[in-house]
C-alpha cells in the first residue's frame, strides 16, 4: 500500500497532516493505515463534533478512540480530556 500511495501522490505520507472525517469502520481503518504509513492524523469526527489533534493522534489516542467506538459505543465527546486532542462540538474537519 505504501508504494502505491507514494506513486500516486508522487510523495511520501511521512509527516503529512491528514484530516479524517468520520469515526466509523472506514474512518477507523483509514486512521490506522495513515498512522502506520507515517501520516499525522489531525482530526476524527462524528455528527456531534470533531476531535482535533494539533500534533497528530498518538497510538494511545488511537487505542482510546477504538475502545470508545467499538467497545463502549460512545460519542467522541466522551474522549475529551482523556486524549491529546481537543473536542470541538458542532464542527467538522471541513468547518474548522
Amino acid at each position: 500500500a505504501k508504494h502505491a500511495i507514494d506513486a500516486k501522490l508522487k510523495k511520501s505520507l511521512d509527516g503529512a497532516r491528514c484530516a479524517v472525517s468520520g469515526s466509523g469502520n472506514v474512518a477507523q481503518y483509514s486512521t490506522k493505515m495513515l498512522m502506520e504509513l507515517g501520516g499525522k492524523v489531525v482530526t476524527i469526527s462524528d455528527s456531534d463534533g470533531v476531535l482535533v489533534f494539533d500534533d497528530g493522534m498518538t497510538s494511545d489516542d488511537f487505542d482510546k478512540f477504538i475502545e470508545a467506538k467499538q467497545v463502549k459505543r460512545t460519542r467522541l465527546s466522551s474522549l475529551d480530556g482523556s486524549v491529546s486532542g481537543k473536542y470541538v462540538p458542532d464542527q467538522s474537519p471541513w468547518t474548522l
